[in-house]
């Protein structure tokens, strides 16, 4: 047998999924990995997403190796079967890669003061983070690397406002970290088409792009106080605490928000572990909410946070959302979909929609009154017929992530009022290929709920059932 039973059941959502199969998770089993970093803490959520997706062995190399501790212990949680450890090789500038690792990540985070980084055989990916900008990029083959060294220290160049990156610090990290994550598995399986060229994006516009990206400096008005204010009583609600929710309920917690709401009724599985980032091997079969609430305040002991472990419905929806600020969507089901919606349109609460399937994701923001709704996109399911879904089609666990991420800068920005929220955008995720494409979304006035003559006056629950889980 090439995996053992609770493999299999841990994977599975990779494993049903034709471009992995059962040897595709084998290979990742089997995968060595090394991760050349500035910091453990800041590259926790890369070595988590990697244990998660079942990555065999992960080396660390980092400055500063304060909370290795705690990350390992939650990491082997995620992938009993990982091998984590600190490297002793030197620092980024002086190592000779050897051929021990199937890949190698290196993680700036700060400009680079020396080219002298020597190239390898074995297949590297340079990613870094630089404000509100990010750059990854993939090298299979021995090359000269200046170029690269030169592409990231401009994008360092560019930082205006420090303050901004600051205040979203957590929240980009994390983002950059599973995307990483995704292309390191990608390369590892040969699935997709990787970064080859740079990849830089802004997640302030949500600009992405290679040789088009426009990298004109640009400046924020920004109080940094005045933000730091606005997250620290702010309430958010995530229903859901699954592959969108964990990522988004992490980032948030680091934030600094006063108050996150988790709603969800499931207790953890075995086949949760490859996506959902805030349970363990040691909480299956614990409530979902309860497992979520002990790793979150191990990571922030200061936010507050209130678990609702009850299934979210027509009966319980208006006096749940009622006390937030604003939602998070991280439903499983398609029928709730609908009932988030128009319960936030008639309380008028702004909510964050995210969805995935496979290696594809999709999110907006929705402001009741002041943009388009969800059902101006889907403006109904069509018939009772059989809806593809992760149980049954699969999903690459880190795909949440990345959405999950998202949601949690969009609430970031909509909270502080920092950056360009997608209102009346709709942004496509493609992993398989790193394809961001960000569409415009008109209000439709044909909407039921919204448009200019609207038929749906009060929430209902739907008669249509959906079993299949979306996340």
């Amino acid at each position: 047998m090439i995996l053992e039973r609770e493999q299999i059941q841990r994977y599975m959502r990779h494993i049903i999924m034709p471009e992995i199969g059962g040897p595709g998770q084998k290979k990742l089993l089997d995968s060595s990995v090394l991760v050349h970093c500035e910091s453990i803490s800041n590259s926790a959520v890369m070595l988590y997403y990697l244990a998660a997706m079942g990555i065999g062995k992960i080396d660390c190399y980092a400055e500063n190796i304060d909370g290795m501790e705690f990350i390992s212990r939650n990491a082997k949680g995620l992938n009993p079967d990982l091998q984590l450890q600190i490297a002793d090789v030197p620092g980024i500038e002086e190592y000779d890669y050897t051929d021990n690792y199937d890949i190698i990540i290196i993680f700036y985070e700060k400009a680079v003061q020396s080219s002298r980084i020597n190239a390898t055989d074995t297949p590297a990916i340079y990613t870094a983070v630089a404000g509100d900008w990010g750059y990854i990029r993939t090298v299979r083959t021995k090359e000269s690397i200046s170029q690269i060294i030169d592409e990231i220290n401009n994008l360092y160049a560019e930082i205006k406002n420090p303050e901004y990156f600051s205040l979203f610090s957590k929240a980009y990290l994390g983002f950059n970290c599973t995307l990483t994550a995704i292309e390191a598995v990608k390369v590892l399986l040969n699935i997709g088409s990787v970064s080859e060229q740079a990849l830089k994006y802004d997640l302030s516009t949500y600009n992405f792009g290679y040789n088009q990206f426009n990298n004109a400096k640009k400046e924020y008005v920004i109080n940094p106080e005045n933000a730091r204010k606005e997250l620290s009583k702010a309430k958010v609600l995530i229903i859901g605490s699954g592959g969108l929710g964990s990522p988004a309920a992490y980032t948030l917690a680091m934030s600094g928000i006063e108050k996150l709401g988790m709603i969800d009724f499931d207790t953890v599985e075995t086949s949760n572990l490859n996506r959902q980032i805030l349970h363990s091997t040691d909480t299956i079969g614990m409530a979902k909410v309860k497992s979520a609430e002990i790793f979150l305040k191990r990571l922030n002991s200061d936010v507050e946070i209130c678990t609702y472990n009850e299934k979210f419905s027509l009966e319980n929806a208006e006096a749940l959302i009622a006390d937030y600020d604003m939602v998070i969507d991280g439903l499983d089901n398609l029928p709730n979909r609908y009932l988030l919606n128009d319960v936030c349109y008639f309380l008028k609460k702004p909510w964050l929609e995210a969805g995935v399937l496979r290696f594809d994701g999709l999110a907006t923001t929705i402001l009741p009154d002041k943009s388009i709704c969800y059902r101006c996109i889907f403006p109904e399911v069509k018939g009772r017929g059989p809806i593809p879904s992760c149980s049954e089609t699969g999903v690459l666990g880190a795909v949440p992530g990345v959405m999950g991420m998202i949601q949690a800068i969009e609430a970031i920005k909509y909270l502080t009022g920092v950056g360009v929220p997608l209102v009346n955008k709709l942004l496509v995720y493609d992993a398989l290929n790193i394809d961001f494409t960000l569409l415009d979304i008109d209000r439709s006035p044909h909407c039921k709920l919204c448009g200019t003559d609207p038929t749906i006056k009060t929430p209902k629950e739907y008669e249509f059932v959906c079993t299949n889980q979306f996340q």
